[in-house]
């Protein structure tokens, strides 16, 4: 009787199917984690690209300050207690 079953054509087409899908899903998660990293990747230019802004505009403000001070003539201490 198992033979039979095992040997029949409809078993061999569900064993060649299941066998398929679960390539199929090994596959898909493959993509799938190719996806995130590249999203991830991504992400972490956009957040230097970012960062290389905030501190060119950092770097910016403190000439300017500088400049101002440098203009105003202000007091700058040499020490702790002046």
């Amino acid at each position: 009787m198992q033979l039979r079953i095992f040997n029949s054509w409809y078993f061999q087409h569900c064993v060649v199917e299941y066998r398929s899908a679960a390539v199929l899903m090994n596959r898909g998660t493959i993509l799938q984690d190719q996806l995130i990293e590249r999203e991830m990747i991504e992400q972490k230019k956009q957040q230097e690209k970012k960062f290389k802004n905030i501190k060119m505009r950092t770097d910016q403000i403190r000439k300017d300050y500088e400049k101002r001070l440098s203009k105003a003539g202000a007091f700058v201490p040499q020490t702790y207690g002046q």
